[in-house]
């Protein structure tokens, strides 16, 4: 954990612990963690990497521990003891056969073992299919269950007191043993469920985020002539990852790949498209490196892979009208690598897709050049080469990566239900802005939308005012969190 840097906390703060739990927030989330993460807000189906959707979000602050199965003989090893069945319900050697062949109404019930309000993990193993469906009988509705056989759990909110298991809506017969219920402590943040939109798992290297392009290691699937050939993966770059080989078979000088960035370009800003070169895996030729769209709106680098820097030919295709400040550059990586980039600056930009551009400038068939590590980037200058996927998955070599929930700020807020932390209370999150520390609150129980803005990496409630230096050790944990200090 990471220390708060505090020399003397409040007796409120509880002894021997580290971090952010000295405070003890309930509730705490972390999208680092995660353990805490699913992709629906029944929990079916775990988070296991950026760009996925996030509709479930547990609660740290009770360390995700569960309570006692509440369920009595959930597995049915008693027969039909302590249950209420309705309609064509079977309960025969362990297993439970809810059975409607004309979809009339079918359940078997539990009456007052949830407490409202509470999270429950429910769990059950599924040991025959048939036909149909099962569901979770709540107060706002039934809820989907999963019917496939073997064993599955879900996370429930309950809204009654009842757990009942019936028919989905039409013919049903499902197959049910081991069926169990506990409490998960703590107040957990979801996005109603079958709610299509959700913030979505993201990170970013703690440097920031400075590649525009996604697919940054990917030239196989971009515009380009019909004489093109991408062979992917012919080719390690100088970590070890791999590149792509683009070979050129075509006598057309217009048959060209081109990579699109995920932003646009803005008039007055500097640009800086760079590219590593396998240059033991090219052949002799003019090559064109180019940043911008259209041929009218280019800058351009000309080069002989086998003969850098020597090579080098920069120039702007607008005369300064469009582009201007044209330069470039050259790095020896060694063992046959070699990093070359091209900047301008956007000064009247007709188009402003930015694009990064390769094509051969012989006309003849059989030329090629190894090319990895491609990016886009503001400023003049190269920086330290960051893989893109895309706009939730940016990764740079020897940083630490920053893990958030990318929100859209408009329907994808996800929703705790808290219980009432006092008239007093302390709320922090840290989100693209910095940290956020807001004492005196008066929140009150019931639903709140998670707070901050597009980028949220924690966020969590103290049940109390906190003293300076206390607020101080809060900050300079939140920095750390986010790299900042």
């Amino acid at each position: 954990m990471i220390g708060l840097g505090i020399g003397s906390l409040s007796l409120a703060v509880r002894k021997n612990c580290h971090g952010i739990d000295c405070f003890n927030p309930q509730p705490l989330f972390d999208p680092s963690d995660k353990r805490t993460l699913f992709q629906d807000g029944l929990g079916t189906a775990p988070v296991t990497g950026p760009g996925q959707p996030v509709g479930l979000m547990l609660d740290r602050s009770s360390g995700l521990t569960r309570g006692q199965n509440v369920v009595m003989n959930g597995d049915f090893r008693d027969g039909a003891n302590n249950w209420n069945t309705i309609g064509g319900v079977t309960i025969n050697d362990g297993e439970a056969r809810i059975y409607s062949p004309d979809g009339s109404h079918t359940e078997i019930r539990q009456t007052d073992i949830l407490t409202v309000g509470k999270w429950y993990r429910i769990e059950y193993t599924v040991t025959a299919y048939g036909f149909g469906g099962l569901s979770i009988g709540l107060e706002q509705g039934d809820l989907s269950l999963p019917v496939t056989l073997g064993q599955h759990s879900v996370f429930v909110r309950a809204s009654v007191k009842n757990l009942s298991i019936r028919q989905a809506s039409g013919p049903t017969d499902v197959t049910i043993t081991r069926l169990s219920a506990r409490e998960v402590f703590g107040h957990h943040a979801a996005k109603p469920v079958n709610g299509d939109k959700r913030p979505k798992l993201a990170r970013h290297p703690t440097s920031g985020v400075r590649n525009l392009l996604d697919a940054s290691e990917d030239w196989s699937a971009n515009v380009g002539g019909a004489g093109i050939t991408v062979e992917a993966n012919a080719s390690s770059d100088p970590d070890g990852s791999m590149a792509f080989s683009v070979l050129y078979n075509s006598t057309n000088i217009n048959d060209r790949i081109i990579k699109r960035a995920a932003v646009t370009a803005e008039n007055g800003k500097t640009y800086t498209a760079s590219v590593v070169l396998n240059t033991s895996d090219c052949t002799s030729s003019k090559w064109s490196l180019a940043l911008g769209k259209g041929s009218e709106h280019r800058v351009i680098l000309e080069f002989d892979p086998v003969l850098l820097p020597a090579s080098f030919i920069a120039k702007d295709s607008s005369n300064g009208t469009i582009w201007k400040s044209v330069s470039y550059g050259f790095e020896d990586l060694g063992n046959g690598f070699a990093r070359i980039s091209i900047t301008g600056k956007a000064v009247s930009l007709t188009s402003n897709l930015l694009e990064v551009a390769l094509w051969n400038n012989d006309v003849v068939a059989g030329k090629k050049v190894s090319v990895g590590r491609t990016q886009i980037e503001t400023g003049s200058g190269v920086t330290a080469y960051q893989t893109r996927v895309d706009q939730y998955d940016i990764t740079e070599s020897g940083q630490r990566d920053l893990w958030y929930l990318s929100r859209d700020q408009g329907d994808d807020d996800l929703i705790v239900s808290l219980a009432d932390p006092g008239s007093d209370a302390t709320e922090f999150w840290m989100d693209e802005d910095g940290s956020t520390i807001t004492s005196g609150q008066t929140i009150g129980a019931g639903d709140r939308v998670l707070p901050g803005g597009a980028r949220l990496y924690t966020h969590g409630i103290i049940n109390r005012a906190l003293t300076t230096s206390e607020e101080a050790g809060l900050t300079k944990f939140l920095k750390r969190k986010l790299a900042t200090e």
